[in-house]
């Protein structure tokens, strides 16, 4: 019997696919592995074409276009066959020995809808992420309930954080969202999480998460925006449906809260054409908003939002800008960006256009230490500190919506000997 499939879509990931095969390729019989190449230009089919000759568990799919990651996962869904799913991206691995726990959980017939998993990341956002213990058997009720009070924090949604049983997807029809290229987990796990009864947290299973700065979650892309929106729309559709289940509906209400959040980072990263281009949909999401009551809580204190204005998003925009611009002192215009992510991009581009010198990013991500992103350097905490010890006219602006990380950044500045009036916290409304 195969109690395990594990879906790895690969899309130009040669330089990472070997070490992410081999970390889940000698299990055991009991074990699938289904890599679908989504049309890669490099080297990465010759490899899946090696691994499937040499391993007799190794399914193949090959996409004649790049059609994303959604479908990706979707056509691997199609052909799996074993008890529970496993999402693994080709650029991540699962460290040795963390099956041992998974398959005694599984022989000893816990009837367990998800299994929680241990990330492991060099970034911070994906580590220390708990609303369950180890090692106990969660209800739907209190997972549901902790989720919730963490709205802000989109990195409990990412799908290769679960092993999911393939029955709940299968009986509820749950796939991937097609037209999605990005964010598109957000959406699958608020399915899964509305269609399951019972959680266990896996202690000693290890996912290791490499975060890349280009990787599709990093990018810029205007189709990026409008994933968003796509999600963001299912979201509010699925809200619609659930109006007879309350603790369906404030779980749901808090992932659109969180999905709120990067939709108004990502308008930042916007051009004034694509700000003209993104109203239509954006209008149709507002319009949708407006239409359930319990969304004008998210609106209250914004008063465009009763704006007739024909390009919305292009108000959004100024209006946000103006509340981040305000944060700084006004005799400051020297400013570090402290997280380089998509906020953090959205930010500097703002200050720039506003003739603020930004003197780089300040980034705890090893992987992205001493680079450049949109020309300007990313420093480390020891670099800052060598700066402070020449400079004192300069100010950090704190880029992240996640509380638990912030309050971790406000230590590593207090530590450098930074006071209050010299950092502030980027603004964002939908953050609790």
């Amino acid at each position: 019997m195969c109690l395990i499939s594990i879906i790895i879509p690969v899309y130009n990931a040669e330089d990472y696919i070997d070490e992410c095969f081999n970390s889940v390729s000698n299990i055991n019989d009991s074990i699938e592995i289904i890599l679908i190449d989504d049309k890669s230009t490099d080297n990465s089919r010759s490899k899946l074409i090696e691994y499937s000759k040499r391993h007799a568990n190794v399914k193949t799919i090959f996409h004649n276009n790049n059609i994303g990651v959604s479908e990706a996962r979707n056509s691997g869904l199609n052909i799996a066959i074993g008890k529970y799913i496993i999402f693994l991206d080709s650029d991540d691995f699962i460290y040795p020995n963390s099956f041992n726990q998974l398959l005694y959980q599984i022989h000893t017939n816990l009837n367990i809808d998800v299994y929680i998993v241990n990330a492991v990341s060099d970034h911070l956002a994906y580590n220390s992420i708990y609303y369950c213990n180890y090692n106990k058997v969660y209800s739907n009720v209190t997972v549901l309930k902790n989720i919730s009070s963490l709205s802000h924090n989109l990195d409990i949604g990412v799908c290769w954080r679960y092993i999911i049983k393939r029955d709940i997807l299968t009986s509820n029809n749950i796939t991937f969202l097609a037209n999605a290229r990005i964010y598109e987990d957000q959406e699958f796990f608020v399915r899964v999480f509305t269609s399951s009864a019972n959680y266990f947290f896996l202690k000693n299973f290890h996912y290791h998460h490499n975060v890349r700065n280009n990787s599709i979650s990093q990018n810029i892309n205007f189709y990026c925006m409008t994933s968003c929106l796509h999600v963001l729309i299912s979201l509010i559709i699925m809200f619609e449906e659930n109006k007879s289940d309350d603790l369906s509906m404030y779980f749901i209400f808090s992932r659109i809260k969180a999905m709120l959040i990067v939709l108004v980072h990502r308008l930042f990263l916007c051009s004034n054409d694509e700000l003209v281009s993104i109203s239509n949909l954006f209008n149709k999401l507002i319009n949708k908003f407006k239409c359930v009551e319990k969304f004008s809580e998210l609106f209250r204190n914004i008063k465009i939002i009763h704006s007739n204005s024909k390009h919305l998003s292009i108000e959004y925009y100024n209006y946000y800008k103006k509340r981040n611009i305000n944060l700084i002192p006004s005799c400051t215009t020297n400013i570090f960006i402290y997280c380089a992510g998509i906020l953090g991009k959205g930010i500097a581009k703002i200050l720039q256009d506003e003739s603020y010198n930004i003197i780089g990013f300040i980034d705890d991500e090893k992987s992205i230490r001493g680079k450049k992103i949109y020309g300007l350097e990313v420093f480390s905490k020891n670099d800052v500190r060598n700066y402070m010890k020449k400079n004192d006219d300069f100010h950090v602006l704190i880029c992240t919506q996640r509380k638990n990380i912030i309050k971790i950044l406000i230590e590593h500045l207090v530590n450098l000997g930074l006071s209050k009036n010299r950092y502030s916290i980027a603004y964002s409304e939908f953050t609790d």
